[in-house]
């Protein structure tokens, strides 16, 4: 297997808007590569022309997903890919993908950055000379840079022995069929791993926030529900109706003050988009859910870059643990990969889901070298 590429993103002022100074591990030694190429003036247009675009599409899958496509999303990729990635960074993702041999894993590219870049689309930068995303060639995983990070994977499969499943309300209406494909996520996935749902099939009993402190203690803690942006924080959107307003979303400042785990689990947050798109359109900035529950012990992290339309979350959150749980049990970098390219050969097909290009915002955070068996 290729030695991961691993580049590293440090503030090169105090400004908060300052350009990052970009690194690239060359066998142990960071080479410095000097500063990214937009100046500080330019990153927050691209941050936000980047955002109005994901935000657009919102708009679009909420109104007729038939019109939805990837088209905008791969020009606003290409533009920012040439204007942020030095060309020799550019060249060795180009040799890292020329020399990964038919079969094997895909080449791994570890992002270490400063919590202010992790706006950063790192998977939906777009290749126009080699004709892809980032996030569909390579296994993607982005490590936070926290005090006291969680102990590292030790090279054994981790034993799945419980999870928690969490539907946050008003994502799924009672009698939704789509609400039953919520509730057996798992069902047929694990060999004896008690598996906690909440709420069940007959409504009710919605968790809130401080259940899904207690949740991690189990093994994976999945959760499904609406993405929202208020006072320039992301929130999962888990209890909107809760009469404690610190108890209707998960944000930094909830994980950071109710959650605590030493499991180390994997911890899935399926944003949806709510009724109506997403508040704040146009904006793309880092949530901070990653480096969150990265701090508080949680040992791998998926997220999405942009809230995902209901019914992605469903089809994406079901491939994924099928492959992750899979017979050959590939480390949850590839996992991820694979699981992205399997929309993207329905999409080149034409058929299902092929309109629906959400797949693409899924992230990981932490190593991409954890495998899980059960």
């Amino acid at each position: 297997m290729a030695r991961p590429i691993s580049i590293l993103l440090i503030p090169a002022g105090a400004e908060e808007d300052a350009p990052p100074d970009i690194y690239l591990d060359a066998g142990g030694v960071w080479r410095t590569l000097g500063e990214m190429s937009l100046l500080p003036q330019k990153l927050p247009q691209a941050r936000m022309s980047f955002g109005k675009v994901l935000g657009e599409l919102s708009e679009v899958l909420d109104a007729n997903p038939a019109n939805a496509d990837d088209n905008s999303i791969r020009a606003e990729g290409a533009d920012l890919f040439q204007r942020l990635i030095p060309s020799e960074i550019q060249q060795v993702f180009r040799k890292a993908l020329d020399q990964a041999g038919a079969g094997a894993d895909a080449p791994v590219l570890r992002i270490h950055a400063h919590q202010r870049y992790d706006w950063i689309p790192w998977e939906l930068l777009y290749d126009d000379d080699r004709q892809h995303f980032l996030g569909l060639r390579f296994a993607i995983a982005r490590l936070p840079m926290v005090p006291n990070p969680p102990e590292m994977p030790d090279g054994l499969p981790r034993k799945v022995n419980a999870i928690s499943n969490f539907l946050g309300a008003g994502v799924y209406a009672a009698g939704d069929p789509l609400l039953d494909s919520w509730h057996n996520t798992f069902t047929g996935l694990t060999n004896g791993a008690v598996i906690h749902v909440r709420p069940n099939l007959a409504g009710g009993d919605w968790p809130r926030i401080p259940a899904v402190g207690e949740s991690l203690k189990a093994d994976i803690l999945h959760i499904t529900c609406h993405g929202m942006r208020q006072g320039g924080e992301f929130f999962l959107n888990l209890a909107p109706n809760d009469p404690i307003p610190a108890m209707k979303g998960l944000g930094p400042k909830q994980i950071n003050a109710f959650l605590r785990t030493s499991n180390r689990p994997l911890v899935f947050g399926n944003a949806c988009n709510p009724p109506g798109g997403v508040p704040d359109k146009p904006r793309l900035e880092p949530s901070g859910l990653g480096k969150a529950f990265f701090t508080k012990g949680a040992l791998n992290i998926v997220s999405t870059l942009s809230p995902v339309s209901s019914r992605m979350a469903l089809d994406f959150a079901r491939n994924f643990y099928q492959t992750l749980f899979g017979a050959d049990q590939p480390p949850i970098g590839q996992a991820m990969l694979r699981t992205k390219r399997h929309f993207e050969q329905i999409a080149v097909a034409g058929a299902g889901a092929n309109n629906d290009p959400t797949y693409l915002f899924y992230s990981l955070y932490g190593p991409p070298e954890t495998c899980f068996t059960h």
